[in-house]
C-alpha cells in the first residue's frame, strides 16, 4: 500500500489536481486513511498557495515526520497597497471627499489607508507560512517560490538566507521565481 500511495503522489506532482493528494487517501475507506497517516512520504510534498492555511501547513508538516520536504509554494497575489490606493483615487470627486473627510476628521487619514493595513495583514499571512516552512530548513530536498510581487522574492531570499547561515541544508534545488502578469 506504502509504495502504491508514493507512487500516485509522485504521478500526480505536476498536475493542476496535486493539492487534493495526500487528502483525498484519508476519505476513501478506513484502511486507505490508516495507511495514508502511516505513510510520512505521502506529506512531504507541500504545495502552498495564497490560500493556504497555517494549520494545513502545519499538519503536513507534522504528518510527513522526518522525511525531506519538497516544497513549492505559489504566492500570485496580484494585489498591492498602492493598487489599491490608485483604485481609490482614480476619479477627483473621491480625492476631494477624501480630503473633505480628513479635513473634518481633524486631518486624521480615512479612506484610501484602510488598505495600507490590509496590505501589512496579507504581509504577515506571508510571513506566517514562511517562517513555518523555515524551521524545517534542515529538512529542505527542494524549494520552489513562485510570486507575483518582487517584495515577496525579497522577504523570501532574505528569511531563508538568514537560516543557511546558522543551519545546514544540502537543498538539491532552489528556486525563486517572479511571475509578471
Amino acid at each position: 500500500f506504502h509504495s502504491i500511495f508514493s507512487r500516485v503522489l509522485y504521478s500526480m506532482k505536476y498536475r493542476s489536481t496535486k493539492t487534493l493528494y495526500p487528502k483525498l487517501f484519508l476519505v476513501v475507506c478506513k484502511r486507505w486513511s490508516a495507511v495514508s497517516l502511516d505513510t510520512p512520504s505521502l506529506w512531504s510534498y507541500l504545495w502552498i498557495k495564497d490560500d493556504s492555511s497555517l494549520d494545513d501547513i502545519s499538519l503536513s508538516l507534522d504528518r510527513s515526520n522526518r522525511f525531506p520536504l519538497s516544497i513549492k509554494f505559489n504566492y500570485l497575489s496580484q494585489k498591492n497597497r498602492l493598487d489599491d490606493l490608485e483604485e481609490e483615487a482614480k476619479d477627483i470627486d473621491a480625492l476631494e471627499r477624501w480630503f473633505l473627510m480628513s479635513r473634518d476628521n481633524g486631518w486624521r487619514p480615512v479612506t484610501p489607508f484602510k488598505f495600507a493595513n490590509k496590505d501589512k495583514t496579507e504581509l504577515k499571512q506571508f510571513e506566517k507560512k514562511l517562517s513555518l516552512l523555515v524551521q524545517h530548513f534542515e529538512r529542505w530536498s527542494r524549494f520552489h517560490f513562485t510570486a507575483a510581487q518582487l517584495r515577496y522574492i525579497q522577504h523570501t531570499a532574505s528569511m531563508v538566507t538568514a537560516r543557511s547561515k546558522t543551519h545546514s541544508n544540502s537543498v538539491l534545488e532552489y528556486r525563486l521565481q517572479l511571475q509578471l502578469q
